[in-house]
């Protein structure tokens, strides 16, 4: 909302001044009959919230509205990247909470500790029966569970759920780490999706592992934000591209140092970056950031956070990643494709971490900077 906010606001206070939608916007026309039957002119509003927005959008919500006193949005998982932004930049001060886990499955869990920066959730007893697969086991076809009083602090588990509804041991897909109990019910963390892990070697790195190490790097930067970002593996790319064998045969030395494999592919990540300058989303960043020098970063704080990742580097059987800077708006493309290609609407839309749809693949690559 204040991404389109801080983009459409002359729209957005023309529409309010006027007291209908703008007729150049592409909606329903017995949608646009209904909303223009209940709007009304209102030129002072307009006039005082085109006002703020030639500020900036820096504390933007307190300055629209000075009663606000919370906002509840997903802040666990691959949100966080948008959490922040709105805690840091839009709203400042305003305490942001999580306040319910909720899959299409049903209502899972409540954030009792809505003021705690962590999203933690406290499982509803009575809506679901919940088991519980280790991790290590996930890949299995049949593994076995355990109940909520035999989780270990700090481990991390696949949901599986049976509830009234039909559902009979259902694997959510969802991961979870185990925080504590409160009042002999579990409480966990959301920390991602199965299937949302890079996965060249069998090393099996997590989207958080991605993200943390994209924080680290972007705090290195002066004056930058992190916008989206998603990632694939350069298995897909050779795939994508439909490219002849790398090599003959034999192993040879890669560009950066790594070795290629026996098989002739130079296998590495791919990450598709969108950055920001403070206070200017339509800025390109590209002239004070040394490609070279985030490359090498990010390799060496995703080594930090991931283990098996750092293992296979050190192997060189792992190449150096590659970060591709995408242009201003280049995830608005992204999304809006993703949405036109698949069943989900706009507000069902997750931005997915792992990348492996051709086309959308051939759609970054031509917004790269």
């Amino acid at each position: 909302m204040f991404g389109i906010m801080e983009t459409k606001w002359e729209q957005l206070t023309d529409d309010i001044s006027k007291g209908r939608i703008d007729p150049k916007l592409d909606i329903d026309s017995d949608m646009r009959s209904e909303l223009n039957s209940i709007l009304y002119p209102n030129p002072q509003r307009a006039q005082e919230l085109a006002r703020e927005f030639r500020k900036g959008f820096k504390g933007i919500a307190k300055r629209v509205w000075p009663y606000l006193s919370y906002m509840s949005c997903i802040t666990t998982g691959s949100m966080k990247v948008y959490s922040q932004k709105l805690c840091e930049y839009y709203a400042p001060g305003v305490p942001v909470i999580s306040a319910m886990y909720i899959s299409s499955e049903g209502t899972l869990g409540v954030n009792l500790w809505p003021l705690d920066q962590q999203g933690y959730y406290a499982l509803l007893p009575r809506t679901n029966f919940y088991e519980f697969i280790p991790l290590e086991n996930c890949d299995q076809i049949q593994p076995n569970t355990l109940f909520s009083e035999e989780l270990e602090i700090g481990k991390e588990y696949e949901i599986v759920i049976t509830n009234e509804h039909g559902l009979y041991r259902y694997r959510l897909g969802d991961v979870v780490k185990f925080v504590r109990y409160h009042n002999d019910g579990p409480v966990i963390e959301f920390m991602y999706r199965r299937g949302q892990l890079l996965n060249l070697r069998g090393e099996k790195t997590p989207e958080t592992a991605i993200y943390q190490a994209l924080q680290d790097t972007v705090a290195d930067l002066k004056d930058v934000r992190l916008v989206d970002y998603t990632c694939t593996d350069s298995l897909m790319l050779d795939r994508r591209r439909n490219t002849s064998q790398l090599i003959s045969s034999g192993i040879t030395s890669y560009q950066d140092g790594a070795k290629a494999t026996s098989d002739g592919e130079f296998q590495y990540y791919v990450i598709f970056l969108e950055l920001e300058r403070h206070g200017n989303a339509d800025d390109e960043v590209t002239g004070d950031v040394s490609i070279d020098q985030l490359n090498m970063q990010f390799d060496e704080n995703l080594r930090k956070h991931a283990t098996f990742y750092d293992m296979f580097r050190s192997q060189e059987s792992i190449a150096p990643p590659r970060v591709y800077l995408m242009k201003p708006g280049s995830f608005k493309e992204l999304k809006r494709y993703l949405v036109e290609n698949s069943t989900a609407t706009m507000m069902q839309f997750k931005m997915p971490r792992l990348l492996n749809k051709p086309g959308a693949l051939d759609l970054l690559m031509t917004v790269t900077l």
